[in-house]
């Protein structure tokens, strides 16, 4: 989600719902004289706005932090983080977007620090067949998904508790949720360019709202409340302890609040990419 191919994050604005905001990204090489979309949440068209700042920049394969510094913590995404300041917060905020993002939001915590994230060792990494999308619902309830190309819906079913499925890395976004009317839903985004696997997870569309924007609820997000694992064990796994607010390791903030460092990783297509709900519950 080790430095090699840098890489650029364009963003646009798109809403699913009054005010909420989502990414869609597109790596570019340095030396690239064409930009790939990458990821494409599916939203309505009428709903994007085009972006009004520089890009923030994300690297392929970033190197991660060594142990020794201070800047992370390497035990959950939660209240161990170190948080940025409200005077550094406000310092990106109000000027990302033309101030159009809210902040402060009822019950959330200000971002972490602003540095490439740590790889974790909360759960065991996970298993992945080649160009494959593994999907293991380790939960005691069944979860609800539609799997999506662009605006395209390629699939909608659920996965039964203890059960998986296994899909060729074709897509954009895998939607999923506890409930069949997919009212609030934690999206695996992913996509494919020159043999390179783009992903990241988000938990922004299944965030509590207050008054119309979202809160620090995530009591609805399937799988949550005891872990979540996105990655594969060749390269970057993201892993969002049980409950733990995991901003580190996934999207939980309107455009990450343009931040300059995203939950985003790339990897060889090859390597594979498992998702695990529930993932403590893995045995």
């Amino acid at each position: 989600m080790l430095l090699l191919l840098p890489l650029l994050l364009s963003v646009s604005l798109v809403t699913a719902a009054p005010r909420h905001l989502r990414l869609r990204d597109s790596a570019k090489s340095h030396t690239a004289t064409t930009t790939t979309t990458i990821l494409d949440t599916v939203y309505g068209a009428a709903d994007i706005l085009q972006p009004t700042g520089a890009p923030p920049s994300i690297e392929n394969d970033a190197k991660i932090l060594p142990e020794s510094d201070k800047s992370y913590s390497k035990k959950s995404g939660d209240t161990t983080l170190q948080r940025m300041s409200s005077s550094d917060v406000s310092a990106i905020y109000k000027t990302c977007w033309n101030g159009q993002l809210q902040w402060p939001l009822p019950g959330m915590p200000n971002p972490c620090l602003d540095v490439v994230a740590a790889q974790l060792n909360i759960f065991p990494l996970p298993i992945t067949k080649p160009d494959t999308l593994t999907v293991h619902n380790y939960c005691s309830y069944n979860i609800y998904f539609n799997h999506f190309q662009g605006a395209n819906m390629l699939e909608s079913g659920n996965i039964a508790a203890g059960a998986k499925i296994d899909r060729p890395l074709f897509g954009s976004v895998l939607k999923v949720s506890k409930t069949p009317d997919m009212a609030k839903d934690v999206l695996v985004e992913y996509a494919v360019a020159d043999g390179r696997l783009y992903y990241d997870l988000s938990l922004i569309t299944c965030l509590g709202r207050t008054n119309g924007v979202e809160n620090g609820d995530t009591s609805a997000c399937a799988g949550h409340e005891a872990g979540l694992q996105l990655g594969n064990s060749k390269s970057k796994s993201f892993q969002c302890a049980a409950g733990a607010w995991c901003d580190d390791q996934a999207y939980l903030y309107q455009e990450n609040l343009c931040k300059k460092q995203n939950p985003v990783w790339s990897c060889n297509q090859s390597d594979g990419l498992t998702m695990e709900f529930c993932a403590s519950q893995r045995r």
